[in-house]
């Protein structure tokens, strides 16, 4: 319970999803600093709301020192939704690295979110944001200072709204003092942003490390290999991202002669990837560092029988060579939601929501029979393109980690 208290009092975090009318942002007393999530939708009244807050000068008193804007496809699984995340302290707060993506914009501070200047599009537009990013580091303080998660995604596509590719920005209050390094991005558009989120911690003893409680869900559902499945598969030979066999056999043949995928070729297929050993090889857990690729080409009709190879989503890396034991998978059509009142008291979330968000084919309207709803001690944000938790990517539609800081 102190350790709750002692959050809440120096983090205040909200959520509100599908606004009935312009979203009005709420500094809580004595909160300097703001961390403020947008999806597309609400954007351009979401900054405007904030530029007024910043230069209302009755509130001079009590102004934002600092923030960071963020544009994002998703919030808790809603395109139509604001998240404020309000801290006591700037410290609380630090821009570590940014990067403009324009070798030709001026990296010089903005007077206000009007000049800000746009990032320009790539050939595709929709394949453009994959060389954005948002780079969130949760940090505790004090004795328990250790770096607790580090959470990465693709910023959100604004073209439809404001013309730019992403939207992006920090600001610096220009009345503070020390207005100089982090200052420099001041209304900048930013390509990426790297901030370092500290959260106060109680004490604890010498040599405890903080706790975080993080709840990983996703809507994959586990497919045989083989009809008769009572084996361990491990991947015998790979090149890359291509495997060639497994349990000695040619690995594409599993998808080709499988008769759960032969009914349709309507099937997102996935592989499960983890280190083997026989001690191991049967624990089943669910957790975040769980590693899932898509499989990209190889078998169901994909045109791969020649080769006899599966080959699986580039982003693994290196992780073929030693990652050996595979499981086959494929995306339910029955969607992921995502609940956030299975605590004991969900009132006393502190917590930090990352998904992967369902893609828009086009733009739509915003459909105001909805009604509004406002949850409280929850931030969120999401990426069509998936997320990564502390490196490992999680890209399948509904994917989602919700990271519990209120026992660090």
């Amino acid at each position: 319970m102190l350790r709750y208290q002692i959050l809440r009092r120096a983090l205040s975090l909200k959520t509100t999803i599908n606004p009935q009318s312009t979203h009005k942002l709420t500094q809580p007393p004595n909160h300097k600093a703001l961390l403020l999530l947008t999806t597309p939708h609400l954007l351009n009244s979401t900054i405007d709301t904030f530029v007024n807050l910043t230069s209302d000068k009755s509130l001079e008193q009590h102004n934002i020192q600092k923030a960071a804007v963020i544009c994002v496809d998703s919030i808790l699984q809603c395109k139509n939704a604001v998240s404020e995340l309000w801290l006591n302290e700037p410290d609380q707060l630090q821009i570590i690295d940014y990067v403009v993506k324009d070798d030709d914009v001026k990296n010089e501070p903005k007077p206000r979110t009007s000049e800000a200047d746009p990032i320009k599009l790539d050939k595709n537009w929709k394949d453009g944001l994959t060389d954005t990013q948002l780079s969130l580091n949760l940090f505790g303080e004090g004795n328990s200072a250790d770096k607790l998660v580090n959470l990465k995604l693709n910023l959100g596509r604004s073209l439809f709204v404001n013309g730019l590719e992403s939207t992006c920005f920090t600001y610096h209050n220009p009345t503070i003092p020390n207005f100089t390094t982090e200052s420099k991005s001041n209304f900048v558009n930013l390509q990426k942003l790297t901030i370092d989120l500290h959260l106060p911690s109680t004490p604890v003893k010498a040599g405890d490390k903080p706790l975080i409680q993080s709840k990983y869900t996703n809507q994959f559902i586990k497919l045989p290999f083989e009809p008769d499945e009572d084996d361990v598969y491990v991947i015998d030979s790979h090149v890359g991202n291509l495997i060639k066999r497994i349990n000695f056999k040619p690995a594409s043949g599993y998808l080709i002669e499988n008769p759960k995928l032969n009914d349709s070729k309507d099937h997102s297929i996935w592989v499960k990837l983890s280190k083997y050993s026989p001690e191991t090889a049967s624990v089943k857990m669910n957790k975040p560092t769980d590693e899932y690729y898509r499989v990209i080409v190889g078998g169901s009709g994909w045109d791969a029988e020649k080769m006899a190879m599966l080959g699986i989503d580039p982003v693994v890396g290196d992780g073929l060579d030693y990652k050996k034991q595979i499981e086959l998978y494929e995306v339910s059509k029955e969607k992921n939601v995502l609940s956030l009142d299975d605590s004991v008291d969900a009132s006393k979330n502190v917590k930090f929501v990352v998904e992967c968000s369902e893609a828009d084919e086009n733009f739509s309207q915003f459909d105001n029979k909805l009604s509004e709803t406002v949850i409280e001690g929850v931030v969120g944000f999401g990426s069509e393109n998936g997320f990564q938790y502390d490196e490992v990517w999680h890209k399948a539609p509904n994917e989602i980690v919700e990271v519990d800081v209120s026992t660090c």
